[in-house]
């Protein structure tokens, strides 16, 4: 069930269009500004989840966190508020498609895919940074400037790390194909697991495939959980190594042979320390749907 406001008009000042988007959480619409002039997205917490105190809870919650993140490639988050009980969130409205539409295409370009890493990884490091830990980086939620840079959306089941875990106990929020192993087992999300998942939509950018298919998200997840991917230069021999080297690694299925943090992976990716270290100190303060697995899977029969 979709949220379906009533108003045209949000707050006496947003107009209300067209649906733009759907998510497991909710649907998107372009709305326009009525008071400064321009458009935007509005994004609506689906009506069922609404009535659900700790999903609401935790939508208000990350509503205010995402607004708080500024930085070239986040989208923007102007306002927040409810209508007819079910919250939203007003946001800067993007003319370009998302990654998920271009690579509907096959892959990218390795010089494109490089650049893309490097606007992804400046998000998560000012995320990151201010505590707040993505936990749902996929192709879809990557979307694109006019001039074709890069933006990370849809912090919406984002987790504020100083705050407490607000997430439905017993379940896992995310995208099982770009989860992390530790978060399909239960663990707490964190910068690692966030760099994972942008480590397979780099791979799939890449070699055109997902590191890790099946036919249902368990299948999915146990592929995860048990499977080492074919490594991305052997997929994409001519990309630069820096890059395929990056990649990997932030997939690594051990956190501790992981980026300690997105600096450190952007290190790697220009060719820097290989190593992955570097002298930051970290600071913490449907298949292709967002859903809800249990914390602990078993191997499909």
């Amino acid at each position: 069930m979709q949220a379906t406001p009533e108003p045209d008009v949000l707050a006496g000042r947003y107009e209300v269009g067209p649906v733009i988007g759907h998510g497991g959480m909710g649907e998107v619409r372009r709305g326009r500004d009525q008071r400064l002039g321009r458009d935007v997205a509005i994004k609506f917490l689906r009506a069922d989840l609404a009535a659900q105190p700790e999903v609401r809870a935790r939508f208000e919650h990350e509503a205010r966190a995402a607004a708080a993140l500024s930085h070239p490639a986040v989208v923007t988050v102007f306002d927040s508020g409810e209508t007819g009980d079910v919250p939203y969130l007003v946001m800067e409205c993007l003319p370009g498609d998302t990654l998920a539409d271009r690579l509907a295409d096959g892959p990218l370009d390795p010089g494109r895919v490089r650049t893309m890493a490097d606007d992804l990884l400046g998000a998560l490091e000012a995320a990151h940074a201010l505590g707040v830990i993505h936990r749902d980086v996929k192709p879809g939620n990557v979307l694109f400037t006019a001039d074709g840079r890069a933006k990370l959306a849809d912090f919406g089941i984002a987790k504020s790390t100083d705050s407490l875990d607000q997430t439905v106990t017993g379940l896992v929020i995310g995208t099982p194909a770009y989860l992390a192993p530790e978060r399909l087992a239960g663990a707490a999300a964190s910068p690692a697991s966030d760099l994972y998942s942008l480590g397979v939509v780099l791979y799939e950018a890449l070699t055109g495939e997902r590191p890790f298919r099946g036919e249902t998200p368990i299948e999915i997840a146990h592929a995860v959980a048990t499977s080492t991917p074919t490594p991305a230069a052997e997929r994409r021999p001519a990309a630069d190594p820096h890059l395929t080297a990056a990649v990997d690694r932030a997939m690594a299925r051990d956190v501790e042979h992981r980026f300690r943090t997105a600096g450190a992976m952007r290190v790697v990716l220009t060719g820097g320390d290989r190593s992955g270290t570097s002298n930051e100190t970290a600071v913490f303060p449907a298949v292709d749907a967002t859903v809800a697995l249990p914390a602990q899977v078993e191997p499909p029969a």
